[in-house]
């Protein structure tokens, strides 16, 4: 549990580096419960704390999928190839400097659901291969087109994993800035909750201090930040109506199984473009055939 004198809010010196803030107490975080499209979602999540700054925040409030309250600011990458999100909640962790060098670093933590109305018809993104499917078409359309003097400026997925503790095909991964551009990370865990609803829980870490941002700022240690996200999502539960099961037991009897593959390298971005790079229907069609889906 975090001292409340030792890690305070107030910021009355600077910092000495190497630090390593202090953030919330994950066992003493209640279990939330979420309904997502008929599903229901439970996870262990702390008090969102922004750290003394304003962020918008927001908190569950009913299924927002079957209300149908669709994210007004989407991105034109993500809207403009056929995505639906809904935002389900926002939340910030500060993480504190010992002795009144006051709030140091934060994550940034959301959980989103999404739907392609380009899915194959007659799939589920329970099955895994079409899950992958809809994962690199999810990322080539918030990244694949993001480009400075025609280099990409992100990569992913990097370092994907597969999660075998949820009854559903689901992967953790990074996205990554490339080398050169402002660094970032963000931290990513996807899963399908219908034939064609999956739900996105990323995190990314941030600094609060711009005078620390550069040499200094790589010195204060997100290790506290990368133990609290790692037991947020390994907290992650998943239970299903009678649709839900229904539709993963029908997926398991054509797919076999849940297992994803464990290696799936970053993409090229963009995905599926001639050599004109153009997106083109035809290598798209032949992707798809030649890896089974």
């Amino acid at each position: 549990m975090r001292n409340f004198l030792k890690y305070s809010r107030l910021s009355l010196r600077e910092v000495e580096v190497p630090v390593t803030p202090v953030g919330p107490d994950f066992e003493s975080a209640r279990r939330k419960q979420i309904m997502i499209a008929g599903a229901q979602l439970s996870l262990q999540l702390p008090r969102h704390d922004g750290g003394g700054r304003k962020y918008e925040t927001i908190n569950p409030g009913g299924d927002h999928v079957k209300k149908g309250y669709t994210d007004r600011y989407l991105s034109s990458g993500i809207k403009n190839q056929g995505w639906e999100r809904w935002p389900i909640l926002n939340r910030v962790w500060a993480f504190y400097g010992s002795w009144f060098t006051g709030c140091l670093s934060n994550i940034r933590f959301n959980i989103a659901a999404y739907r392609w109305k380009y899915q194959p018809d007659n799939t589920s993104v329970f099955h895994p291969k079409i899950f992958e499917l809809t994962v690199a078409h999810l990322l080539n359309s918030d990244y694949g087109y993001r480009s400075s003097e025609g280099s990409p400026t992100h990569q992913a997925p990097v370092n994907w994993q597969v999660v075998n503790t949820l009854p559903v095909p689901a992967a953790r991964f990074r996205v990554e800035a490339e080398p050169g551009y402002s660094p970032s990370v963000m931290q990513v865990l996807l899963f399908p909750v219908t034939d064609n609803v999956i739900v996105n829980i990323q995190a990314t870490f941030g600094q609060n201090c711009s005078r620390l941002i550069g040499k200094l700022g790589k010195e204060i240690s997100d290790k506290e930040m990368q133990s609290l996200l790692d037991k947020v999502f390994a907290s992650v539960q998943l239970e299903f109506d009678d649709a839900g099961k229904q539709s993963l037991a029908k997926s398991l009897k054509v797919s076999g199984n849940t297992t994803l593959t464990e290696d799936f390298a970053p993409l090229k971005w963009p995905i599926y473009v001639d050599k004109y790079g153009k997106e083109s229907e035809e290598i798209k069609k032949k992707i798809i055939e030649d890896r089974g889906y």
